[in-house]
């Protein structure tokens, strides 16, 4: 079962698609490293998530529109019972301050400013 940590971040939906990405970014600043999962909630219990037929292209659109991060991996994975989660690593170099709209995102502890 998937948990939330400093590495980590789960999100029901791609509605949560905007917080995903500063999870992301601030994860990058502070660790130079993090996951979202989308399609799980905040227990870690796996909901599931309907993809339609723009939804991988509209979610890589988000994170390139809206950080510098040009590369990353967006892969579907599969867990018991026929249900399909979305899982968003990006790929960054270390050293760099990343930014989400123009804001430098930064993670203390599990809080999020």
């Amino acid at each position: 079962m998937l948990r939330e940590t400093e590495f980590v971040e789960l999100k029901k939906s791609t509605a949560e698609l905007k917080a995903g990405v500063v999870s992301i970014v601030a994860m990058l600043n502070k660790h130079g490293r993090g996951e979202v999962y989308f399609g799980v909630d905040d227990n870690g219990k796996v909901l599931g998530l309907t993809i339609g037929t723009t939804t991988f292209r509209d979610v890589t659109q988000a994170v390139v529109d809206n950080t510098c991060l040009k590369s990353f991996r967006m892969l579907k994975f599969r867990i018991s019972m026929g249900k399909t989660a979305w899982w968003l690593r990006p790929r960054a170099p270390m050293g760099r301050i990343w930014r989400m709209d123009g804001r430098i995102c930064v993670l203390a502890s599990r809080t999020r400013r």
